[in-house]
């Protein structure tokens, strides 16, 4: 459905559209360094049909992943979460409200780890969309583009366009190897707090019975 309306809304545009197309999916200094390096096709505006095909194979999947799975998963999340916190608060609130002190933590680094994600997911798309334009304008002119033997420059080009997208997906998946292992740090870490904190309490005798560490650890840590 995402791809069929976005189609529809291509199709529908004027002709003076695709002549003036501009990519609007590559930040100015991006596009500022890769005209510094000679990384732009030869051509006069930012962009090009091509981008249109990016948009089509990896935008709009993007998209149906974010709202597809991920809605009904972020919804039992938090579902879960305020019955756990519910049920931790009931049995025993010290406990609760000192190993909850684990919960910025763990914000902290999901969301810098997020940004960091997005951020190199969106570089690699527009890079993907700028390979595609130098292709398109090789394939769409390879009598011109034979006869001036420019096919070896042309593939250089998309060669260094190419690695600047790998790089920035090696970078992302070293940024989510960072969530994970920071994760299940926090997580091993607030097992030991809690489990610390519930035998001391026990031990003082405000904690009456032991199953009270089970329960919070099973309603609230992962």
């Amino acid at each position: 459905m995402i791809r069929q309306a976005y189609l529809r809304a291509v199709f529908s545009q004027d002709l003076t559209f695709f002549d003036k197309l501009e990519d609007e999916t590559i930040p100015q200094d991006q596009l500022d360094l890769l005209k510094k390096e000679d990384l732009l096709p030869p051509t006069n505006n930012n962009g090009s049909p091509g981008t249109i095909a990016i948009c089509i194979t990896t935008i709009a999947s993007l998209i149906q992943g974010g709202i597809g799975e991920k809605v009904g998963g972020v919804l039992q999340a938090l579902a879960q979460m305020i019955c756990g916190f519910a049920i931790a608060f009931s049995r025993q609130w010290k406990l609760a409200g000192v190993c909850s002190t684990m919960l910025p933590a763990t914000a902290l680094v999901m969301v810098l780890c997020l940004l960091a994600q997005a951020k190199l997911e969106y570089r690699m798309v527009a890079q993907d969309a700028r390979a595609a334009e130098v292709a398109e304008e090789v394939l769409g002119s390879i009598r011109t583009t034979q006869s001036l033997n420019a096919h070896h420059r042309a593939e250089e080009q998309y060669k260094k366009i190419v690695d600047v997208a790998k790089d920035c997906g090696v970078k992302k998946a070293i940024a989510e190897a960072c969530s994970i292992g920071l994760g299940f740090f926090i997580m091993f870490a607030s097992y030991s707090l809690c489990f610390f904190y519930g035998v001391r309490l026990f031990r003082d005798g405000v904690i009456q019975n032991p199953g009270v560490i089970v329960t919070w650890v099973h309603s609230v840590l992962p």
